[in-house]
């Protein structure tokens, strides 16, 4: 958690994101340099446009501590407007096909 924490903190103090939101409890159970690993993770779900995508990136495979750390983009098809225009206005870019 303390980790996640932090990597919010720096997504959001550098306006990379509107909101960061964590999922503690999470097993994840994966294949790493050909061992099975179970690890305890918390999911952290972050805000954003697709035009700070590459920006965020770029900070969070900085700041994060594992060297291939998971960073998964999910498209967004609809929002309730006040919610959308909140985070356009976090993040100072439109997403694309809102409503202006």
């Amino acid at each position: 958690m303390d980790v996640a924490e932090q990597l919010a903190d720096g997504i959001i103090e550098r306006g990379l994101a509107a909101c960061v939101s964590f999922l503690p409890g999470a097993t994840s159970v994966y294949r790493w340099k050909g061992e099975v690993c179970r690890d305890a993770e918390v999911w952290i779900m972050i805000k954003t446009t697709s035009q700070m995508y590459a920006e965020l990136q770029a900070v969070w495979c900085d700041l994060h501590p594992y060297d291939v750390p998971e960073l998964l983009a999910v498209g967004v098809a609809d929002g309730f407007p006040p919610y959308i225009s909140w985070l356009q206005a976090q993040v100072g870019t439109p997403l694309p096909g809102a409503a202006q």
